[in-house]
Parts: structure tokens; sequence; C-alpha cells
């Protein structure tokens, strides 16, 4: 079973982690490292119709902020799961059984850029998440334009038993870099155990299409069980 759904906007960014804070999270998993700390990505989305392909009904449309560590699985690049923020109480139920990931209740607001495509008449991004303690965050787009990079394989669970869900991506016509100002953040220590030194700079990207499915049992040998 494929989950489709059209990211109407997104934002990546990447930061780094102290290594003892991060061991702590990755499920035994090995670290990796940029600048002698761990790598770590924020996913932040607004989801418009999400379903069961070839399934026309029901659609969900919701927030999402996904905190990803990164890991090598059999030496190559991916990414932990460590938290889903979701905004809807349905999704999180959904996320939980069906993906497993790690769900949390938040509050994730945007404004500026325009939602459905358009320009909008304030280019900067002002994205906050707010779940007990908050980030802001500001991304104000370049004229650049990078080329789309393939996803990296994602892993979730904890005391040495993973799961990887299975995760594709359409490339969005929309794509930009960002320079970033992080205004506040008091929710990356809540939620890793250590602040985050975010990056000077992130992606952007509007309707990019978002294909996942069941997460399976992740084997020693890095095939997937049933």
């Amino acid at each position: 079973m494929q989950l489709v759904g059209v990211e109407a906007w997104t934002l990546e960014l990447r930061g780094r982690l102290p290594l003892e804070a991060a061991r702590r999270q990755v499920a035994g998993l090995s670290l990796l490292e940029r600048d002698g700390e761990a790598e770590l990505d924020l996913l932040v989305f607004g989801m418009t119709g999400l379903h069961v392909r070839g399934v026309p009904w029901p659609r969900f449309s919701y927030r999402e902020a996904l905190w990803r560590i990164g890991v090598r699985l059999h030496g190559e690049p991916a990414w932990f799961g460590h938290t889903c923020d979701l905004d809807r109480p349905l999704v999180s139920a959904l996320g939980r059984v069906m993906v497993r990931y790690p769900v949390r209740r938040a509050a994730i607001e945007r404004e500026g850029g325009g939602e459905e495509g358009g320009e909008g008449s304030e280019p900067a991004w002002r994205i906050s998440i707010e779940a007990g303690a908050g980030l802001r965050i500001t991304a104000r787009p370049t004229a650049q334009a990078p080329p789309p990079v393939p996803p990296r394989p994602i892993v979730v669970g904890a005391q040495r038993r993973c799961f990887r869900i299975p995760w594709r991506e359409d490339p969005a016509p929309y794509r930009r870099r960002a320079e970033i100002d992080v205004a506040h953040d008091a929710l990356s220590e809540a939620t890793l155990g250590a602040p985050v030194r975010w990056d000077s700079h992130g992606l952007l990207h509007r309707g990019r299409v978002h294909r996942c499915g069941i997460a399976r049992p992740l084997r020693g040998d890095g095939s997937l069980g049933e």
C-alpha cells in the first residue's frame, strides 16, 4: 500500500547535534558525522490530499515537522526518524500505527510565500512549531534553484529493532535555496536532549509529490521483512 500526497510547501533545514546526545537516540545505528557532530535534518511541510494510491477517498491535509538524525545503514547514508510533529489527531494516530513514527502533537504555522504556489506579497517564509517548547524560523528565498537530490532511506525504531519506511519523492517544480534565521529555539533541546547548531541556509520546495508506505521490519542484512 502506498500513500500519496502533495507537499504544498516544504522547508528542509540541516544542522548539527552533539555526538553524545545523538548516540542516545538512534537505536544503536552508526552516526553520520559532520565537523565532529552528528548530522540533523528538520523537514517541515504542509501536506495536501494524502490518500491511499488508487483509493480516491478519504484525503488528509495536515502539517508535519519530521526530526531526522543522519545515520549509516549498511554503509550508506540514511535518516533515523526521531520525532514526527503533527497537527491533526487522526493523522497522528495513523502515523503511529502505519508508519511507526514516534509522533507528537504540535501546532505548526507558516506565513508568507503563497501556500498554493503563488509568489505572495511577502518573499520570506516564517515558520513556527510549538510542542511544549517553540521554534521560530524565517527562510528568505534566493534566486538559486538547486537540482533535486534523491531521498535517503528512512528508518524508525528503538532498542535495536528498526523498521524502514518505503519513501519516494517526485521533485517539486519550485526549489529554492534559502537564507535561514532562527529567531527562537527552545524546541530542539526539548526534543533531542541538546541544542542544535542550525545551518545558515536551507531549501524550500513547492509542489513536491510525497510517496510513502507501511513501515516494515529491517532485517540484519538490510532486507525488509513482512
